[in-house]
C-alpha cells in the first residue's frame, strides 16, 4: 500500500510541474491533476463471491475557458475468490472526456471508455477468455463551493453503451454468450477541503455498474462464458493540484 501511494504522489509530482508549464502562454487556459485510491467491493455476478479490493486512479483535466478534455486512469487491479473459475479477476480502466460547462458549476461531457476484464490462474498467467469493452458515454458534472466554509462538493454520473466480446485461448473451448451489448451507468460524489490555494484533499464515494462476459463455471477445458452485471462500489481519497 505505501509503494503504491507513493508512486501516485509521484504521478501527482511530476504533473505538477510539468503541466502547468504548457498553460503559462495562454492567459485563459486551466486544468488540474488529480490522484485518488479507491476502495471498491466487486459483485461480479454469476452466482461469484463478491471481494474487496483497491486500485489507484490518476486523471487531469485542461481546459480553455468554458471546454475542456480530461483522460483518467484505473490502473489495473485484483480480485481474488476460491469461487472465480480462474481464482483471480484482472480489472483496469481508462477514460477520455471532451465537455463544456452549462453553467461555472455545472458541465456536459461526450467521452470514451475502454475497461479490460481479464482472469489469472493460481500462477498468475493470463487466462482466456477476456472480456473487452469500448464504450461512448455522457455524462453530467457538479462542482459548488460552500459560502463561508472550507470546503466544497462535487458530484457526477455517466451513462454508456457498447457492445462486448469475449477473446478465444488457443485450444479453449467455450459454451454459452461469446459476444453481445452492455450498458455501463457510473457515478461520484465527494467532498474537498483545500489545503492550500492549488492544493485540494478530497473524500468522497464511487459506483460503476456494466455488463461484461464473465466465465461462469469450468470443466477441463470447456468454459462457460455468459453476460452479467458487474457491480464495483467503494469509497475514495486523494489529492489533487489545480494551475
Amino acid at each position: 500500500m505505501k509503494k503504491r501511494i507513493a508512486g501516485l504522489l509521484s504521478l501527482l509530482l511530476l504533473g505538477m510541474l510539468s503541466i502547468p508549464k504548457a498553460a503559462m502562454a495562454c492567459d485563459s487556459c486551466w486544468g488540474a491533476i488529480s490522484a485518488k485510491q479507491w476502495f471498491p467491493t466487486l459483485s461480479p455476478g454469476g452466482g461469484l463471491a463478491s471481494t474487496n479490493g483497491n486500485t489507484e486512479m490518476v486523471a487531469f483535466i485542461v481546459g480553455h475557458g468554458k471546454v475542456y478534455f480530461n483522460m483518467g486512469v484505473n490502473v489495473a487491479s485484483e480480485f481474488s475468490d476460491p469461487s472465480y473459475p480462474f481464482n483471480t479477476l484482472r480489472h483496469s480502466q481508462a477514460s477520455f472526456n471532451f465537455g463544456y460547462f452549462v453553467t461555472p458549476e455545472i458541465s456536459l461531457a461526450l467521452g470514451l471508455k475502454n475497461q479490460q476484464d481479464f482472469f489469472k490462474n493460481t500462477q498468475g498467467a493470463e487466462v482466456r477468455p477476456t472480456g473487452s469493452l469500448s464504450m461512448q458515454t455522457l455524462g453530467v458534472s457538479y462542482a459548488h463551493r460552500i459560502e463561508d466554509m472550507p470546503i466544497s462538493i462535487n458530484g457526477n454520473i455517466a451513462y454508456g453503451s457498447a457492445s462486448l466480446s469475449t477473446a478465444r485461448g488457443e485450444g479453449a473451448q467455450f459454451t454459452g454468450t461469446t459476444s453481445g451489448s452492455s450498458t455501463y451507468i457510473g457515478y461520484e460524489m465527494g467532498v474537498g477541503y483545500p489545503v492550500t490555494k492549488n492544493i485540494t484533499l478530497s473524500l468522497g464515494y464511487r459506483s460503476e455498474q456494466y455488463d461484461q462476459l464473465v466465465p461462469t463455471s469450468i470443466s477441463g477445458t470447456l468454459v462457460t462464458v455468459a453476460p452479467q452485471k458487474i457491480k464495483m462500489g467503494g469509497f475514495t481519497g486523494g489529492v489533487s493540484a489545480s494551475f
